[in-house]
């Protein structure tokens, strides 16, 4: 009894706070929304739960907004007219995802997804 406490406390607890700690030094998080139900990622196959927005995703600091969307669509399913971004300014698809949030976002990582 007393040895899987010990075990616990000497290797699940540090693993668990230089985990959390490593990915909030090496990744950043986003919240993704998506304003039309139109473009909702098809989430048929799911057995448990659909999509829902204020989703997080963690990217390196160089993903583009293209990597957003693969993320979050999957690979070339994304729908050709989706825009992505916040506090009315649209991002390029190949506009770098951390610098983006910061210019257009005002450090606010809310990003907004919509169909043109």
């Amino acid at each position: 009894s007393q040895s899987n406490v010990k075990y616990t406390v000497l290797f699940l607890y540090p693993g668990a706070l230089f985990w959390v700690r490593w990915r909030a030094e090496t990744q950043y998080k986003y919240n993704v929304f998506i304003a039309d139900k139109a473009v909702e990622p098809d989430v048929s196959q799911n057995l448990v739960s659909g999509w829902t927005n204020g989703s997080a995703f963690y990217f390196p600091a160089m993903a583009t907004v293209q990597d957003l969307k693969t993320s979050v669509y999957g690979a070339d399913k994304a729908p050709k007219a989706l825009r992505a971004g916040c506090y009315g300014r649209m991002m390029d698809d190949s506009d770098n995802l951390a610098l983006a949030v910061r210019t257009f976002c005002k450090r606010d990582p809310k990003i907004v997804l919509w169909e043109e």
